[in-house]
């Protein structure tokens, strides 16, 4: 499993995908500023959008293979993020199918 930021885009892997079951044309994310980490869950999360505020981004396939992108630049831009393409560390919370994605 693979998250990465490409050109200001947060892109997650089809396994992963799969594992998070995210299979609509949105996610939802949330920032957390004091910690630089980036929460990303299903758009169907209904937990994960009471307890975190969460936003909506529209999500787009990348390849055949499944793999998804979503673009970020605002969010890059309004807390001053290193926008460096890169592999980015992550943490799956397989009970509330939430991933936490470390951005510093």
């Amino acid at each position: 499993m693979n998250v990465a930021l490409k050109s200001s885009h947060i892109c997650i892997d089809a396994e992963l995908a799969r594992h998070l079951s995210i299979t609509a044309p949105y996610i939802l994310l949330s920032y957390q500023n004091d910690i630089k980490r980036l929460l990303l869950a299903p758009v169907d999360n209904t937990w994960f959008t009471k307890i975190h505020k969460a936003d909506q981004y529209f999500l787009k396939i990348r390849n055949q293979q499944g793999d998804y992108a979503t673009a970020i630049h605002g969010l890059l831009m309004d807390y001053e993020i290193n926008s460096t393409d890169r592999n980015l560390d992550f943490e799956i919370n397989s009970d509330t199918k939430f991933v936490k994605i470390d951005l510093t």
